[in-house]
């Protein structure tokens, strides 16, 4: 009698912790293979990155496998720099190419896609694309500053970007409302801030604070970042702390802390949904990976993930608007790429 009470109390158990499991497991776990480096994933789910070596640049998706893109020079290539891709398959970067003449490295800005393949364009450095096809690139002068920044068009127009100042001014990214975010460094390096252009009109960001690092610019125009400032302490410390810049009713900018809570936390991309990935860490603990939803709730990924997957999520990398989430972990004791996809 005691054994098969037992044996029920037992079963009974498994199928409630199998069933558990089901209704806390929100993504399933993919292992991504021939990839180091992560530079993002679109709208089709398809994986943009680096294969181990740096020369040739990876697309990869569940259903296609992995394409491979190398240039023309592909035995003098040194590495690749993937600066952004699009929904429309577009990739654009820059590639350093052995120059025989002047027996050193130069970089030249390219662009790919599956129809027209790769193809050199005709100026120093792209610095974004966007799913109009529509790309930001500047050219350098001699001495290697910034001359000018221009959006290309599809029908190759170039429209001039000019921008006043007395600073040093670096094109970031555009979006797909044909807005640029640039970033502008005081002439004395003691100072970085964000602002956004569209036709013309700056948006700039108030701000005291000593130092604002973008690393994501979504469709909506929103902004997010690390903020730098010196705590008000005997040491004169500097912190840091991750913020989420968003367009007010008052079409001003709005700052956002990622999280109060926890010190030490990095995020690295955000979709149009205003979520956003990265990680933390805790005191004495290893990275975990997290995202931050629309709710403005830190969630631990491995939280989210079947507990018999094997998996430890260290990083998370890219996310994009179907809530695809790109990033690194650990499986079966090797650093690997993983996407998530939504259950």
């Amino acid at each position: 009698m005691f054994n098969k009470f037992s044996c029920f109390i037992f079963f009974v158990l498994s199928f409630l912790s199998f069933n558990l499991e089901a209704v806390d497991s929100k993504y399933e776990v993919i292992a991504v293979p021939f990839m180091e480096e992560i530079f993002g994933i679109n709208e089709k789910g398809q994986i943009i990155g680096l294969n181990e070596e740096g020369t040739a640049v990876v697309i990869w998706d569940r259903n296609n496998g992995e394409t491979f893109i190398t240039s023309p020079d592909d035995e003098k290539t040194c590495e690749f720099d993937v600066k952004g891709h699009n929904d429309l398959g577009q990739i654009v970067g820059t590639v350093s190419v052995f120059n025989e003449p002047e027996e050193e490295y130069e970089d030249k800005a390219f662009i790919w896609d599956e129809c027209n393949g790769f193809r050199y364009l005709p100026f120093s450095d792209v610095n974004g694309i966007n799913n109009k096809g529509q790309i930001l690139g500047s050219r350098f002068n001699e001495n290697f500053e910034s001359d000018s920044v221009f959006i290309l068009h599809s029908d190759g127009f170039e429209q001039e970007i000019v921008i006043e100042s007395e600073n040093y001014i670096f094109p970031c990214a555009i979006n797909d409302q044909e807005q640029v975010l640039f970033v502008e460094l005081s002439l004395n390096f003691d100072r970085i801030s964000p602002f956004i252009w569209k036709n013309g009109f700056v948006s700039e960001i108030p701000s005291e604070i000593m130092d604002l690092f973008p690393s994501a610019f979504n469709n909506k125009g929103e902004i997010l970042g690390i903020v730098r400032f010196e705590k008000e302490t005997f040491d004169d410390d500097i912190e840091e702390d991750a913020f989420l810049w968003k367009w007010s009713a008052e079409n001003t900018f709005a700052m956002t802390k990622i999280e109060e809570t926890i010190d030490d936390v990095e995020i690295y991309d955000m979709n149009d949904l205003g979520e956003a990935v990265g990680f933390f860490e805790e005191i004495y603990e290893e990275e975990k990976a997290c995202l931050w939803d629309k709710e403005g709730k830190l969630q631990d990924l491995n939280g989210l993930i079947s507990q018999e997957s094997g998996w430890e999520l260290l990083r998370a990398m890219k996310i994009n608007n179907q809530g695809q989430i790109v990033g690194v972990g650990i499986k079966e004791n090797q650093e690997t790429v993983f996407l998530l996809n939504p259950l």
